[in-house]
């Protein structure tokens, strides 16, 4: 999805995880009120969110954190946790700063562009990274056309396999003929040297 960060009045590209979607669902179906294109996802006062780290964090008792007497646990804090569990599971940084919005310099923003499908396929890979749902293993992306060339060499192993095991059959065979043939030169042999053998 597109998502314009209002610090910097910008657009970014992120994805959403199956189990955000699950929860999302779920919240939509208990909304009482008709929605639509251009209705608010949360109907919550901005202040909402804040209010409720700060009640999450002190049934926690998590307490502070630093010189400013941060809460531990934030928003920020899932921020950081997201970035660094895709890192630590073998995602670029690149690609973690793209997934989080984060600006490129601007002869880096001038020059790469970020590609959504390669983003979006690098996002499912690393997944399990920042899932509770293992499920999320099983996923996977490929477009039709790709699935089409997996089956059709799937297909194309099997009747590789298929010829080969034919060719071993007609190999056994021909080893048999010729194992046939030969015995039958040694008993043609054999009985030419009997007759020469008889008397006249």
């Amino acid at each position: 999805m597109k998502y314009l960060e209002t610090k910097n009045n910008k657009y970014y590209i992120t994805y959403s995880s199956p189990e955000s979607v699950t929860a999302l669902n779920s919240y939509l179906i208990s909304r009482n009120d008709p929605i639509d294109g251009n209705s608010r996802l949360f109907k919550y006062h901005k202040q909402y969110m804040h209010k409720r780290f700060i009640e999450i964090n002190n049934e926690l008792g998590l307490g502070t954190t630093g010189d400013n007497g941060y809460n531990r646990f934030r928003s920020h804090m899932l921020r950081k946790f997201h970035a660094s569990a895709l890192y630590n599971d073998g995602m670029s940084l690149d690609n973690v700063n793209d997934l989080q919005g984060k600006s490129k310099n601007k002869t880096d923003a001038a020059y790469f562009m970020i590609n959504p499908e390669d983003l979006k396929y690098e996002y499912v890979k690393h997944l399990p990274a920042i899932t509770i749902n293992k499920e999320v293993e099983k996923l996977s992306v490929k477009s039709p056309e790709f699935a089409q060339m997996e089956n059709e060499n799937q297909e194309l192993k099997s009747e590789l396999n298929d010829l080969k095991s034919e060719v071993s059959r007609l190999n056994n065979v021909q080893s048999q003929i010729d194992d046939a043939g030969h015995c039958t030169d040694i008993q043609s042999q054999h009985r030419l040297q009997q007759t020469e053998f008889l008397p006249s």
